[in-house]
């Protein structure tokens, strides 16, 4: 009776670890959110070269560039720096942006990045339209968990209490 409970233990842990990768790390905004003094812009990240297109606050960057003395700086892209997606995603860091619409908050700051756009500081951010699993956060790849390696593990187990018991 005992072998059952263990193999009902292994089955519902391996069941725990296989949805682990798939729960939420970052939701998308449901809320326009107030953050004091912060700028709130909608962006499409690019897979060719250049920043991010801004789809949504464009009246933030043109304030902003009309300020400025350079008038040939990029009037619809901008460079991000700070907390950005980029860091906490590791999808960005193996080349495959498989998110590309994001909310950013934060200030514009001056200096240009190398393709002649502006720099905005994103203090928090969040993705547009679908949630960011925890399977693609940098805290998930920096722990190099690899679920299949896991699910082989504890096969093996099972296995083995199967091989013991006859």
């Amino acid at each position: 009776m005992k072998l059952y409970k263990l193999k009902f233990l292994l089955i519902i842990i391996l069941i725990i670890l296989i949805a682990i990768p798939f729960l939420p790390y970052k939701m998308p905004e449901r809320d326009r959110y107030e953050y004091d003094n912060l700028i709130r812009l909608e962006i499409k990240c690019h897979e060719w070269s250049g920043g991010p297109k801004v789809i949504d606050g464009q009246e933030h960057l043109d304030r902003f560039l009309d300020t400025l003395p350079d008038k040939t700086i990029s009037r619809d892209t901008v460079n991000l720096i700070g907390n950005t997606p980029f860091k906490s995603i590791s999808t960005f860091r193996q080349g495959i942006p498989s998110y590309s619409e994001f909310v950013v908050y934060g200030e514009f700051k001056e200096g240009y990045s190398r393709f002649n756009e502006v720099s905005f500081d994103v203090k928090e951010w969040y993705p547009k339209n679908k949630y960011v699993t925890l399977y693609d956060s940098m805290i998930f790849y920096k722990l190099k968990i690899y679920p299949i390696l896991i699910i082989i593990i504890i096969l093996s187990i099972l296995a083995s209490l199967h091989v013991s018991t006859k």
